[in-house]
Formats: structure tokens, C-alpha cells, sequence
């Protein structure tokens, strides 16, 4: 089961391409789907979703977040969080909900509920 991530950019109101990286912050009130590189926290009102080939360094907060690249700094969802499993996530997590795919590998402190 492991790495079953299926995301596209499909209903994303924001998309970072592969190839492509912010320096920088990103506040969205929508969804996001990033596939290249952040360096920089993203803060979104809808879900955000971080591709397998993708790399974040900060922190992300979203409603719905869902991980299959690297992520390295803290992630608060005030939903669910999806670690698949070919994610790396370094950094504390704030969910109402996680669930991790076998081969995600997570580091780090955690509240969930």
C-alpha cells in the first residue's frame, strides 16, 4: 500500500510546477498543490497538497494536507493530515486526524484530536 499518491493539479486554485522555486511565503484562501520548491511557509484556508518529487522548507498549515515529497518544518492541518509513503516530513505536527502510509518516514512531536 505504500505510496499511493494520486495527486494533480486538478482543482488546485494554486500550483507550483516541478522545476520551479519560491523564495518565500505563500498565504492562499484556496487550495494548493506544490510539485517543485518552497523555501518558505505556506499557509492555506484550503488543502494543500506537497507531490512526491516536491521539497518545503517551512512550515505548512492547511485544512487538509497531504504529503508525498519532503517536507522540513512544522505542519498544522485543521483536518486531516496524509503522510504517503514516499514522504519525508521533519518537524511537529498540529492535526485533527494523521494517517501514514508504510515507508513515510516522520520525525518529530505530534497532537493529533
Amino acid at each position: 500500500m505504500a505510496n499511493n499518491y494520486q495527486g494533480n493539479a486538478a482543482g488546485m486554485d494554486v500550483y507550483i510546477s516541478e522545476g520551479s522555486v519560491i523564495n518565500g511565503d505563500i498565504e492562499t484562501q484556496s487550495n494548493i498543490k506544490v510539485d517543485g520548491q518552497v523555501n518558505g511557509n505556506i499557509a492555506a484556508q484550503g488543502t494543500v497538497q506537497i507531490g512526491s518529487n516536491a521539497k518545503v522548507e517551512g512550515s505548512i498549515s492547511g485544512a487538509d494536507i497531504q504529503i508525498a515529497g519532503s517536507v522540513n518544518g512544522g505542519v498544522t492541518a485543521a483536518g486531516g493530515l496524509r503522510l504517503y509513503g514516499s514522504s519525508k516530513l521533519t518537524g511537529d505536527v498540529k492535526a485533527a486526524s494523521m494517517e501514514v502510509e508504510k515507508g513515510a518516514v516522520y520525525q518529530g512531536g505530534m497532537s493529533i484530536g
